[in-house]
């Protein structure tokens, strides 16, 4: 029996209007969950705390890296498919935890939220983030900037865009997202409000 150390390297959650969706923690890698025995299986685990063997021997061979199959179903890739067969909706990327204002009612203490120290987003991880989700998955939907106040790191924006740009242009994706922002509006740039792409 596979025991509560691989449990906990999961994270899983569903709703009745979507797809159950399994999060291999130390790998990183999504899985998306199909059939409605299967979802209903993960819920009694991660919900209710009730074991069922099938799914407990699924996960285990996850956190193996031997595959997604327990052996016991007659069609895995009815179950549960590796997150390169659906496409993110929204991605929200935190640019920077700093702000340019100080409004007392902030429900984010001014971007820093419970964080211990200050922390921006460099161009190298960005770049990094972006590869990593246009490669694992069929697509993005759109793309949220946000903080603190994105705009002070108006550079990274422009290089987000530019990116899904160049991704286009070389057919390694199909179609833009859509781009997004969350924004107090103090400081806005002519070249972000006059960029060619529409946010």
């Amino acid at each position: 029996m596979v025991n509560d150390t691989v449990i906990r390297n999961f994270f899983y959650t569903s709703t009745p209007e979507h797809e159950g969706v399994l999060f291999h923690i130390p790998s990183g890698r999504f899985f998306r969950v199909f059939d409605e025995k299967c979802k209903s299986d993960f819920r009694q685990i991660f919900e209710i705390g009730s074991l069922s063997e099938d799914v407990l021997e699924m996960l285990h061979k996850i956190d193996s890296g031997k595959g997604v199959c327990s052996g016991s179903c007659e069609n895995c890739d009815n179950q549960i498919k590796s997150a390169n067969e659906f496409t993110v909706r929204k991605l929200a990327l935190v640019l920077t935890s700093s702000c340019n204002m100080r409004c007392r009612y902030c429900y984010a203490n001014y971007g820093m939220y419970d964080y211990e120290k200050a922390a921006d987003m460099n161009a190298e991880k960005l770049e990094s983030v972006l590869s990593y989700f246009t490669k694992n998955f069929k697509g993005i939907g759109a793309i949220q900037f946000f903080g603190g106040e994105p705009t002070l790191k108006e550079d990274l924006i422009y290089q987000t865009v530019d990116y899904f740009e160049r991704m286009v242009q070389s057919g390694e994706i199909k179609t833009m997202p859509v781009f997004g922002i969350v924004t107090n509006g103090v400081y806005m740039p002519d070249k972000l409000v006059l960029h060619p792409v529409s946010f």
